[in-house]
């Protein structure tokens, strides 16, 4: 009976080791626009904390009634889809003003960014306004 539960601890553990894991960070800034001027982007940045390689396939942005927008990325920003290693991350940057014009056109707030990845995991972090 001991050694059953030492192996199936060993068991867990290495389950815990082998699975997918995705930290997604959401975070606003400024960057240079057009003419040199400042604009506020958003700073979409899913990163593999586990040891499993995982493709990300894009980036969307879930209104709080449930649909998804479909936002094009700025310049700059890792194409999709990307294959991320263990402690790889991407950025995606988005044009806060593009988001905030999808919102006033949908008469909803954007309630949350979700990445997802190639084997339908989805990655949800709150949309900060």
């Amino acid at each position: 009976a001991w050694g059953a539960g030492v192996a199936t601890v060993l068991g867990v553990r290495q389950l815990r080791h082998d699975r997918r894991s995705v930290k997604v960070m959401c975070r606003w800034g400024i960057a240079r626009g057009h003419a040199g001027r400042p604009s506020r982007i958003l700073l979409v940045r899913p990163v593999n904390e586990g040891s499993r390689p995982v493709e990300i396939n894009n980036v969307t942005f879930r209104f709080e009634d449930g649909k998804e927008l479909l936002a094009l990325p700025l310049e700059g920003s890792d194409e999709m889809p990307k294959l991320l290693g263990d402690g790889q991350g991407a950025s995606c940057h988005y044009d806060k003003k593009s988001l905030d014009d999808a919102e006033r056109e949908a008469h909803v707030r954007i309630g949350y960014a979700v990445v997802a990845d190639a084997s339908t995991n989805e990655y949800v972090v709150p949309y900060e306004h």
